[in-house]
């Protein structure tokens, strides 16, 4: 091969590489080019794969000419093609080419005599893949000239695929920060969320309890003034007011420092085992369903493993757990079922008053509530702690009811 005919195949190599952006692409239509004009059986390009425990050498592409496989008559699958893992070492260390006569026969053809390794090297100099050549048996490399073609277009393609490597991870990159800040976003939005529900809880839902305080704490002064003692009828009844106002101010206080706290506080990922975590929750409530006479039958499937924050996902069950126990109370006995589908979604289902669906987007407000305050006492949080700390743990959950006819929660985490 005269210069002249070099310098023109790697001037129009490099300009048809232009039209091709992906890494594969890119190895495949060289490694098309060079079988064809060179007049190979055989080619590969692997690409280096360097931890601090091994280096390995993958296959990127491969390329058989049309006459190789019609001498084979038969099927070629990259399995059949490969060369001795010393070989490749010996390239990479030495960042030389290497040439095989008569190469192990579990690793050759008929046909073919004569194995070619080069090394594509980056910009830097370091080997970042391997380019193989197999020859038939009636020629090999020509001259000195045509082993530097090859090598030429082994520079060539090195400094393509670093750049599409290159754009590959910048568009990984992109879409990393992309999703980071989607998740902050959300995050914020969370947090605006919590800082509302935190505003409206001091604008309204404390408010109440403040003004009993307040009031009564007056009506008691007016009482002792008047010479009434702590066993006048009226002053028990103050007392009992403002007893039962404070308590409510601290229930509303300490649901409020839970869902600040679950958002600040940091996950600890390991895998949990849903079962234990549910059966921890009963038990946790058998105290109270005991003290309230309230007769539950549970039905407990079988449950997943998941990767999460263990702490906050027995939170989650006991929140939600003691919920189905709450809105089931009128049923006699109360039925609650907790299993998981096919899909591992987890499922929480009552038997108890249900929920009109039309108000379903209301349900883990804080604070919102489906039913009066007289008719199902409580903090109005329960279900937004539930909501948050599937929220962190990146999953969903819905719920689906018929008022009257009980309601089932579906929660799904990421799998372990």
């Amino acid at each position: 091969m005269k210069e002249v005919d070099k310098l023109s195949f790697l001037l129009n190599l490099t300009q048809k590489l232009q039209n091709y952006r992906k890494i594969n692409d890119i190895a495949q239509f060289a490694l098309d080019y060079l079988v064809e004009s060179m007049e190979c059986n055989f080619g590969e390009v692997k690409v280096i794969e360097k931890t601090n425990t091994y280096t390995r050498a993958n296959t990127l592409s491969q390329s058989f000419s049309a006459q190789l496989v019609f001498n084979l008559d038969r099927p070629i699958t990259p399995q059949s093609k490969s060369c001795d893992r010393d070989v490749i070492s010996q390239v990479i260390e030495t960042g030389k080419p290497l040439s095989i006569e008569d190469f192990p026969a579990p690793f050759r053809h008929l046909a073919i005599g004569k194995l070619a390794i080069f090394p594509i090297v980056a910009i830097d100099n370091n080997v970042i893949g391997l380019l193989s050549l197999e020859f038939p048996n009636s020629r090999n490399l020509r001259d000195n000239l045509e082993t530097d073609l090859i090598s030429s277009v082994c520079s060539i393609l090195g400094a393509w695929l670093e750049r599409a490597k290159s754009q590959e991870n910048l568009c990984l990159l992109k879409e990393n920060l992309e999703k980071k800040v989607r998740q902050r976003t959300a995050e914020l939005e969370a947090a605006n969320k919590e800082l509302e529900s935190f505003s409206y809880s001091v604008a309204h839902d404390l408010r109440a309890p403040i003004r009993h305080v307040n009031s009564f704490v007056g009506a008691l002064r007016q009482k002792l003034k008047q010479g009434a003692t702590i066993d006048d009828r009226e002053v028990v009844d103050y007392l009992d007011i403002i007893d039962n106002s404070s308590r409510k101010m601290a229930e509303l206080v300490d649901s409020l420092l839970t869902l600040s706290r679950i958002g600040r506080r940091k996950l600890k990922r390991e895998k949990v085992n849903l079962q234990t975590i549910v059966k921890k929750a009963i038990a946790s409530l058998e105290t109270q369903i005991n003290t309230s006479g309230q007769i539950v039958e549970w039905t407990i499937g079988t449950l997943p493993t998941v990767e999460g924050d263990s702490t906050m996902l027995q939170m989650l069950f006991n929140n939600l757990l003691a919920n189905a126990i709450k809105f089931s109370r009128n049923s006699s006995p109360a039925r609650i079922e907790v299993a998981s589908s096919s899909d591992e979604t987890i499922f929480v289902k009552d038997n108890g008053v249900g929920f009109n669906m039309a108000y379903a987007d209301q349900l883990f407000e804080p604070f919102q509530r489906l039913h009066s305050q007289s008719e199902f006492s409580g903090t109005g949080i329960g279900l937004t702690i539930v909501q948050r700390i599937v929220q962190r743990h990146q999953g969903k959950i819905w719920a689906e009811s018929q008022l009257g006819s009980g309601a089932t929660f579906y929660i799904n985490l990421k799998k372990s």
